[in-house]
């Protein structure tokens, strides 16, 4: 028998963080700073879960506004559980992607924060 959904806290908009933020919004994300365009870098991928949703964007996106990367996120809990069901399609299931950037020192930050002591 299954059992209810699990609930997840909400996902934060973006004006929770900084009234400042540049952000535009579509049906399922929002996007946040100002987009550049890198001749290279790397794109950076942070699987979310209903759990942890919420804790990771708000520890990552005050590194990201400082770092001024542009950065996006899933706009809520619902569009979060269709995505990892892979109602996005089957390679988008975990694919929430943060952040593009070509800084070194923002991903070691990025690193550095999604880090779990004794792990």
């Amino acid at each position: 028998m299954r059992g209810e959904p699990l609930a997840g806290r909400e996902i934060p908009h973006p004006l929770r963080f900084s009234q400042s933020l540049p952000f535009t919004e579509s049906d399922e994300w929002f996007a946040c700073g100002t987009p550049v365009r890198e001749v290279q870098g790397w794109k950076l991928y942070i699987p979310l879960t209903l759990l942890n949703a919420a804790e990771l964007i708000e520890r990552l996106v005050p590194i990201l506004e400082k770092w001024c990367l542009h950065f996006k996120y899933i706009k809520d809990i619902n569009l979060l559980r269709k995505l990892n069901a892979g109602m996005f399609g089957y390679t988008q299931i975990g694919r929430t992607r943060m952040a593009t950037t070509a800084s070194f020192g923002a991903a070691a930050e990025l690193k550095s924060a999604l880090s779990v002591p004794g792990i």
